[in-house]
């Protein structure tokens, strides 16, 4: 995910490396955890507000996040020292972008078979554009990471030609993400609770992007 534009004619461009779906009741309610990894040591009070935006969003998917910080170091207990275990999934909050294209905002590793677990989100792109517009540090980031895992939660290939999923955001768009309301559409909602109960229903024995 990333941005791309200068002061009129913004699109962000959101980026995912890599859709299956299953049956389920559309009133469905599911529950995941994401485990976030703050390794650009954004404040604490901002991490908060993008974890409840985030979290906000996907509660309109009905899709209920709890969110785990990892703590630094080696602590045993630390649940990031860990793979993540079933409809667990890992932010992680580096402090520079990691891609040739500067204008990524980040990125969600999804493979072949449309598995994925982790994201990475750049900070530091994120507060180069919230300097050139009035969306806050916290919302942008919680946008962003929402785009994100809903990569990882649709699969490859889940981009879409409007709402949050857009590969690309226009001024609209992040008018929409100040104002709260860029969201998944009833769509991917659905995909997203049809694939996590899938996942949930698998046994043992089963083989188992923004620019300016």
């Amino acid at each position: 995910m990333g941005f791309s534009g200068r002061a009129i004619g913004w699109t962000i461009v959101l980026l995912c490396v890599g859709v299956a779906v299953a049956r389920v009741g559309p009133s469905d309610s599911i529950d995941i955890t994401v485990l976030v990894n703050n390794s650009a040591h954004m404040p604490a009070i901002v991490l908060r507000q993008a974890e409840s935006e985030a979290g906000r969003i996907f509660a309109f998917s009905q899709i209920q996040i709890g969110w785990r910080d990892c703590a630094p170091g080696l602590l045993t207990k630390d649940p990031c020292q860990r793979g993540p275990g079933e409809n667990e999934f890992v932010v992680h909050l580096v402090p520079t972008g990691q891609t040739s294209l500067d204008s990524m905002f980040g990125i969600a590793f999804v493979g072949q078979d449309g598995d994925g677990k982790y994201c990475d989100i750049f900070l530091d792109r994120i507060q180069e554009t919230v300097r050139t517009t009035r969306i806050g540090l916290g919302q942008l980031t919680a946008t962003v990471i929402a785009h994100e895992l809903g990569h990882l939660l649709l699969g490859s290939h889940s981009h879409s030609f409007f709402g949050i999923m857009m590969p690309r955001w226009t001024q609209e768009e992040l008018q929409r993400i100040a104002m709260g309301n860029l969201l998944f559409s009833k769509e991917e909602a659905l995909r997203m609770r049809m694939r996590l109960q899938s996942q949930e229903r698998k046994t043992p024995n089963i083989a188992l992007e923004t620019r300016k």
